[in-house]
């Protein structure tokens, strides 16, 4: 009479047991795939980071700087002991960093080069070009970006009284600027650039100093944000140290 009890009693238990973990199971089912955050529209993109996307960083190419002020982008006459090579200046609207979209390939992972939907382009207009790369732990997760001089450096001298675009040197001299596109508008060889995650907006969050003294044309390294302190970590290659700033952009 006991054992037909207990044998009646670990039954129910079991039958219990399966209904729970199908109850849990249907559960997972439904929710389905877990999102980082949920999708923004700006300029009918999507701009915020997903679980499965991937930031990249790189340089953002050259044009020449002539066709976009002649007609039909036509490439303007060359002067005497001039080359085309004299008129590539850095791509403004070329990717300076991109979102790509890996969530999706539709098959398994083999090495072969699949070209990944591109979610948003971070152009060099907007931010010049950068490498370093880190994203905080927001609810819309921000990202930022580090000012590099690892593609090289590119400067200028501003167009004369007869030259209608700025003139393209190798070696400084006085009077010298860097080309745009070199470093984002406001910004320097020590600028971190923050995009935000719910709206895409680029600001420059900060400009790196020591002892108030800008730093060189080596620029910014790597960048890393810290979540359990909420701040970030960023390594100036020119004096070889390593700032820490908080959300504000203070150092």
């Amino acid at each position: 009479m006991q054992n037909s009890r207990r044998k009646t009693g670990f039954r129910f238990a079991v039958i219990i047991l399966l209904i729970v973990v199908i109850l849990l199971l249907l559960r997972f089912c439904q929710s389905g795939p877990v999102e980082v955050s949920a999708p923004h529209v700006t300029g009918g993109r999507l701009v915020t980071l997903h679980l499965g996307d991937a930031i990249a960083t790189g340089f953002s190419g050259t044009a020449r700087i002539d066709q976009e002020a002649t007609e039909h982008g036509a490439d303007a006459e060359l002067r005497t002991g001039e080359t085309a090579t004299d008129r590539m200046f850095i791509d403004l609207y070329g990717p300076a960093a991109r979102i790509f979209d890996n969530s999706r390939p539709n098959y398994v992972w083999d090495g072969r080069l699949w070209t990944a939907p591109i979610r948003r382009t971070i152009e060099a207009r907007q931010v010049g070009q950068v490498f370093g790369i880190a994203i905080d732990d927001h609810a819309y997760p921000n990202f930022y970006l580090t000012a590099t001089s690892a593609y090289g450096l590119n400067i200028v001298t501003p167009p004369g009284a007869q030259d209608e675009f700025p003139e393209r040197i190798t070696q400084g001299e006085r009077g010298a600027t860097w080309m745009p596109g070199q470093f984002g508008p406001g910004g320097g060889p020590g600028s971190v650039w923050r995009i935000d995650g719910r709206t895409g907006r680029v600001t420059l969050l900060a400009n790196i100093t020591l002892d108030d003294v800008g730093t060189g044309p080596a620029s910014l390294g790597n960048i890393a944000f810290d979540p359990a302190h909420h701040q970030l970590f960023v390594s100036d290659l020119s004096t070889g140290m390593i700032h820490r700033l908080d959300r504000s952009g203070q150092d």
